[in-house]
């Protein structure tokens, strides 16, 4: 089987979404399912080829969750303010770890990446999931060039990631 690419970049990077609506989900029938650039974040459609969408294990994440371990701050005056670090982190958002905020307040981050001397301005985030030692936020708002910078350290995750050994090679 071929790998797919992201018809909008041509990354390999891509993964299989679930249905967002009515066409979606008319089109499963047929082994055409959605899938997500996890670089430029463009939402595709293609056929899944034999086993159908089923067999691709496809979740309710748009983007993969990547794991690293980088320092933010968040910026907002209002919520609590300092350091943090991220233990994942996405093209669609991110872990934060030791704070606590609550589920659905908005908040701005800069994000310090280890290879990167500036950081990359979040300036619209919410917090969408709240776990004992973590919260998950989802960007909302990201300048074009954050963006840009972003993929490139999502880029060097994936390659790393995809070096990486696994049970199965």
């Amino acid at each position: 089987m071929s790998t797919r690419h992201c018809p909008h970049c041509g990354t390999p990077f891509v993964r299989a979404v679930a249905p967002s609506g009515a066409t979606d989900r008319a089109l499963r029938w047929f082994n055409v399912i959605p899938f997500r650039c996890q670089l430029c974040t463009h939402r595709f459609r293609a056929a899944s080829g034999p086993g159908g969408a089923s067999a691709m294990g496809i979740d309710r994440r748009q983007f993969s969750r990547l794991a690293t371990s980088m320092e933010a701050r968040i910026l907002d005056p209002s919520e609590v303010s300092g350091a943090t670090r991220v233990p994942d982190i996405s093209m669609g958002g991110c872990a934060l770890s030791d704070v606590r905020l609550p589920k659905g307040s908005f908040l701005s981050l800069a994000l310090k990446p280890m290879s990167d001397t500036d950081e990359i301005q979040v300036k619209a985030a919410m917090v969408c999931s709240v776990r004992p030692d973590s919260v998950g936020v989802r960007f909302l708002e990201l300048q074009p060039d954050a963006q840009q910078r972003l993929s490139h350290v999502v880029l060097g995750l994936l390659v790393g990631q995809s070096h990486q050994p696994t049970r199965y090679s």
